[in-house]
């Protein structure tokens, strides 16, 4: 990863409400269902869990669009 300001992956979630997201060592997001219901909560930590994943993906699509770049073909 480059100069990413975030706790390091990966993060697992809790799977009863209030649903809790956390590292090894740190808790990084709590999610209740306050005006939410119960499925929307849980997709909610879900996509909390999977943004260091997330974020590797993104940065390796920016990497071969780079090199892609460079690419006189292109």
């Amino acid at each position: 990863m480059s100069n990413a300001k975030f706790t390091p992956g990966p993060w697992r979630r809790d799977y009863i409400p209030p649903f809790w997201v956390r590292s090894l060592h740190d808790l990084i997001a709590t999610i209740d269902k306050t005006g939410f219901s119960i499925d929307e909560s849980s997709a909610n930590a879900n996509l909390i869990a999977a943004a260091p994943e997330l974020y590797e993906a993104l940065e390796s699509i920016l990497e071969i669009g780079k090199r892609d770049m460079s690419n006189p073909k292109y």
